[in-house]
C-alpha cells in the first residue's frame, strides 16, 4: 500500500493541529476555490484554517480508486468525479490538445483571474512551453465526434499522462474499470472528452459504478459552479517550491 506523501509537523504559522484530512474536496468553480486549497485559509482570512495542499493529480486519483493510498476513502472516491492537476490546454492555432501535468499556470489561479468563456486564456508561446501529452488536431477531431474512438491511442494516453507511465496501474486500473461497469476499455469505457473551446481548464475523472465510465473530461471549465478539486496535504516547504513562490508569501497568502 502506497503512503501518504508526509510526516505533519505543525508551525507557529500554524498552532491548532487541524483534524487531518488528507484529502479534501473543494466544491465549486475550480479558479476560486484552487486559492483555497493551496494556502488553506478563507479569502482575506488573518490565518489559515487548514493544512496547506497540492491538487490531487490522476495517478494518485486513480490509486486512491485502487485502495492503494492508506489515508484516501477508495469507495468514495470512486463514487465521484474530480478535477486533478493537469491542465487541459487546446492549442490557440488549431485542433491540437495538450495535456500539461503541474503546469504552473494553475497554482495561481484565484477568484480575480480573468477568463475568457470560463476558461483561462493562453498565448501560443505559452501553449508551445508547456509539457505534455499532445492530441494531434486530427486525432482530436476524432475523439470529439467519438470519445471512445482509438482505443490504442486512448490506452496510450491512460498509461502515459494519466498514470505517469506506470505500465501496471494503467493495467490493474483498467480491469477494475470493466469489472465494476461491466463495460469494456476498446468500446465504451474511459473515453477522452474535449473542449471545443480555447482556453486552459483542468482535467477531471468521472466515477467508476454501473453507468459512469471513469472517462478522462477534458471540456469542463474553470468558471462552471460543479468544479470538485481534491486537495492532499502537503508541507508548506513543498507547496511554496512546486508553485515558485516563497514559504513567507504562502503562508500569509500571498500567491
Amino acid at each position: 500500500m502506497t503512503q501518504s506523501r508526509l510526516t505533519l509537523s505543525f508551525t507557529p504559522e500554524a498552532p491548532q493541529p487541524y483534524d487531518v484530512e488528507f484529502f479534501r474536496t473543494f466544491e465549486g468553480s475550480n479558479h476560486v476555490q484552487m486559492y483555497k486549497l493551496i494556502t488553506g485559509r478563507e479569502y482575506g482570512a488573518p490565518i489559515r484554517t487548514d493544512h496547506t495542499r497540492l491538487p490531487i493529480s490522476p495517478k494518485r486519483f486513480m490509486q486512491t480508486r485502487l485502495g492503494r493510498i492508506e489515508t484516501a476513502n477508495a469507495e468514495k472516491h470512486r463514487s465521484f468525479y474530480a478535477h486533478t492537476s493537469t491542465a487541459v490546454i487546446p492549442d490557440p492555432e488549431s485542433d491540437a490538445v495538450r495535456f500539461s501535468p503541474e503546469n504552473q499556470l494553475i497554482y495561481r489561479l484565484n477568484k480575480n483571474t480573468e477568463l475568457e468563456g470560463r476558461n483561462l486564456p493562453i498565448t501560443s508561446e505559452q501553449y508551445y512551453k508547456s509539457d505534455g501529452f499532445t492530441l494531434t488536431p486530427e486525432q482530436a477531431n476524432a475523439l470529439r465526434n467519438n470519445p471512445y474512438d482509438q482505443p490504442i491511442l486512448r490506452r496510450h494516453f491512460w498509461e502515459e499522462s494519466v498514470a505517469e507511465g506506470d505500465v501496471q496501474l494503467t493495467k490493474d486500473y483498467i480491469d477494475n474499470v470493466e469489472k465494476r461497469t461491466g463495460y469494456k476499455f476498446e468500446k465504451n469505457a474511459m473515453g477522452i472528452f474535449l473542449p471545443s473551446t480555447k482556453g486552459v481548464r483542468l482535467l477531471y475523472v468521472w466515477g467508476v459504478d454501473d453507468y459512469v465510465r471513469s472517462g478522462a473530461i477534458g471540456d469542463d471549465d474553470l468558471g462552471s459552479d460543479d468544479g470538485r478539486l481534491v486537495g492532499e496535504v502537503a508541507e508548506p516547504q513543498v507547496v511554496a517550491k512546486k508553485i515558485g513562490v516563497s514559504l513567507d508569501n504562502l503562508l500569509q497568502g500571498k500567491i
